[in-house]
């Protein structure tokens, strides 16, 4: 399955990106600069839902880690949404569980950056 996303914003400064399919070599490299442009967009705080992937590679993680310089260049955050299986594996194992926000649900991300339920 091939890489694909939606996005909306969540608030002012918080953009809501949900990634499907393949988060790999070579489409993340069509998806990179948009993921960079929606970055600037929300003025810092970008969220990414991974729990649509089947698949993620080295490349992709290292776009995830160069989303996350960005952000905090723009002082702002980058939070994902990730629960238990085989996405989650892989975050756990490069140990990026321990480097980002990281939620298991879309509620529980919203409740924690934006207060709302």
């Amino acid at each position: 399955m091939k890489l694909s996303y939606e996005s909306r914003a969540l608030s002012e400064d918080l953009i809501y990106v949900e990634l499907k399919g393949e988060f790999g070599y070579p489409d993340v490299l069509h998806t990179k600069d948009e993921l960079y442009r929606l970055l600037g967009k929300a003025k810092k705080n970008l969220l990414i839902d991974l729990n649509s992937l089947e698949y993620i590679d080295s490349v992709g993680i290292g776009v995830i880690i160069g989303l996350q310089k960005r952000a905090s260049e723009l002082e702002g955050t980058l939070s994902l949404i990730c629960r238990k299986g085989k996405i989650f594996k892989i975050i756990e194992l490069v140990g990026l569980d321990k480097a980002f926000n990281l939620f298991s649900s879309f509620a529980a991300a919203r409740q924690s950056l934006l207060g709302v339920s």
